[in-house]
């Protein structure tokens, strides 16, 4: 996963100021003091700037997939990156400008029906998956233990609902592991529910 690191809280700013200085100035002597308390007020004033624009902050986790769908989002709008050691960066004020109009031009209710909180559970665990099977090598026994260990959990639409999931195992992953794609994980496990349900529909019936 790749993290789109945010700004500070105000209140974790204040006690970080707070811890390192107190109200006792006499230990901003050397340059590196100096530099570290100037860096701390510029957080400051560019959280203070964000929160008196009415705007939240939140820290992002995002995988390859959609760190590169952001990227292109990014650089269509024309923004610049700002070199910050390991690499590029995104300028968190532009990319959160041009998400924002983005997801506003293309927000559809029609998409936002009642399975879609469960879709997105299954993708990001299709992602999840995906990455220890490509980039990590595990095999399904050696991902279904990492998901168990992280406490991931497996729901199917009534599970997740309910939030009462359960652990993963060979049956679960299966579809997972196998797609090529996540349309074939979403597709099948929805289907396969409506099949259940028709069944019991149809036994009642009778």
């Amino acid at each position: 996963m790749k993290g789109i690191k945010s700004e500070e809280t105000l209140d974790e700013l204040f006690d970080a100021l707070d811890e390192a200085f107190g109200d006792d100035f006499s230990g901003i002597e050397s340059p590196e003091s100096i530099d570290r308390y100037a860096a701390t007020l510029r957080k400051q004033n560019s959280v203070n700037k964000i929160v008196e624009s009415g705007m939240k902050t939140i820290k992002l986790n995002v995988d390859s997939a959609l760190y590169e769908n952001l990227r292109v989002i990014y650089e269509r709008a024309g923004f610049g990156y700002v070199d910050r050691g390991a690499g590029n960066s995104f300028k968190i004020a532009e990319l959160s400008a041009a998400l924002s109009y983005f997801l506003f031009v293309n927000s559809d209710d029609a998409c936002f029906g009642t399975l879609f909180g469960y879709k997105a559970y299954l993708y990001s665990m299709y992602s999840i998956i995906q990455y220890r099977k490509r980039e990590v090598g595990d095999g399904e026994e050696s991902v279904c233990d990492f998901l168990n260990n992280r406490k991931y959990k497996f729901f199917n639409k009534l599970t997740y609902n309910e939030k009462d999931g359960e652990k993963w195992n060979k049956e679960n992953i299966e579809i997972f592991f196998e797609s090529r794609d996540v349309s074939k994980v979403i597709s099948t496990l929805v289907e396969r529910k409506q099949l259940k349900f028709r069944k019991r529909k149809s036994v009642k019936k009778g």
